[in-house]
């Protein structure tokens, strides 16, 4: 699901850093994997949890992409296929799809269940990277 495409962005919401194509996200297979990418590593971390069959995650797909374009100074963003991961899926206790896990220094500090607007999402990581404390919001 997450290849490499090309999309022309502009700078209608302007993300100067927004460029025109996109990278393959940072995938994450195992628990492993999570710990050493996400759980001990400094600053923002982002973690979507999707499934390919799940047409609610297909519809975010761009959205998350282009945030990881346009926030890639700011934060570390990867993608979980819960197909291929379920144990990692269940330890989390990620239950609906998709789910969006914002990390801080290891911990979670906020996240998404479902789908949620470009706007919306733009404005949640706005919110996060001028936080400055270390708690969930939800």
């Amino acid at each position: 699901a997450y290849k490499t495409e090309k999309i022309n962005f502009g700078i209608r919401f302007g993300y100067n850093n927004c460029a025109k194509q996109i990278n393959s996200m940072n995938m994450v297979t195992d628990k492993k994997e999570f710990a050493e990418k996400v759980l001990n590593n400094s600053g923002i971390q982002v973690v979507e949890f999707y499934a390919d069959w799940s047409g609610t995650c297909q519809m975010m797909i761009p959205i998350y992409k282009e945030l990881s374009l346009c926030y890639n100074n700011a934060a570390n963003f990867f993608a979980v296929d819960v197909e291929a991961a379920p144990l990692l899926k269940k330890e989390l206790g990620v239950n609906d799809l998709p789910t969006i896990l914002f990390y801080k220094n290891g911990a979670i500090i906020d996240f998404v269940n479902g789908m949620i607007s470009k706007n919306a999402l733009f404005a949640k990581m706005e919110t996060i990277i001028n936080q400055k404390t270390n708690h969930l919001s939800n």
